[in-house]
């Protein structure tokens, strides 16, 4: 009888876990959309590359917790989102990042520099729309 009270409470308290770990959260901001190219980067045969970046500096928060200035995006996802995105336009975009994942992102601390490495992935941006 103790035992199967042991794991009624150890699966309770995994699934307490679990969904804590999935909370979503929503960030809204208005940004202008730029492109470049980061840093060079010299490859294991002696070349060198420049990765593209794409991304949106940060006008104004709407909604959320957002201490960055920059937030890098997926280089694909325009073409995901089927948006022609333009160089220097501004955007109001919606974004829904678990609380663990915008932790990883560091999107909350003001010394935080997001890169290409890292950037918010397609299935995290919920919209973009022309401002």
């Amino acid at each position: 009888m103790k035992a199967l009270i042991l794991i009624v409470i150890s699966l309770i308290s995994q699934i307490g876990v679990s969904q804590s770990t999935t909370e979503m959260i929503e960030i809204k901001f208005v940004g202008e959309y730029i492109t470049g190219r980061a840093p060079c980067e010299w490859l294991p045969n002696g070349s060198r590359r420049w990765a593209k970046t794409t991304g949106f500096v940060i006008d104004k928060i709407v909604e959320g917790n957002l201490a960055i200035n920059y937030v890098e995006i997926a280089y694909d996802a325009a073409e995901d989102k089927k948006i022609a995105l333009q160089g220097q336009q501004k955007y109001l975009v919606t974004l829904e990042l678990t609380k663990n994942r915008a932790v990883e992102l560091g999107l909350n601390e003001t010394r935080t520099v997001m890169t290409y490495k890292n950037p918010i992935k397609n299935e995290e941006i919920l919209k973009i729309e022309e401002k």
